[in-house]
């Protein structure tokens, strides 16, 4: 067997578990948009808790402030829990390649 052939071995018997510490290579982490606390500006007047809906005397620009934030804001969970679902893809895709490589570098190297 040549090398390639080797790694392509050890890639489909790598161990399942992927361990804790693996670390794949993968864009860098989103940044999470949290919801701001604005201690001069109550908004809590404006805001029910029960069906979310800003009433209808909120001052135009307080209300399209903050549906332009919950907008950004909303963006900002997809693309974190995208991020979190393409982690745990590579960290899937990448293990078996990474162990194979570290494997048969053991191997060459007389461990």
């Amino acid at each position: 067997m040549d090398l390639a052939e080797q790694e392509l071995y050890l890639i489909g018997h790598a161990p399942q578990t992927v361990p804790d510490w693996f670390k794949p290579e993968i864009r860098k982490q989103p940044v999470f948009m949290a919801y701001p606390s604005n201690k001069f500006l109550d908004l809590s007047k404006y805001y029910n808790d029960e069906d979310g809906i800003f009433y209808e005397d909120a001052p135009e620009g307080i209300r399209k402030g903050i549906d332009d934030y919950i907008e950004k804001h909303n963006a900002s969970v997809k693309d974190r829990e995208d991020w979190d679902r393409e982690y745990m893809v590579q960290r899937s895709v990448q293990w078996p390649i990474f162990w194979a490589k570290e494997v048969l570098k053991r191997y060459q190297d007389g461990h």
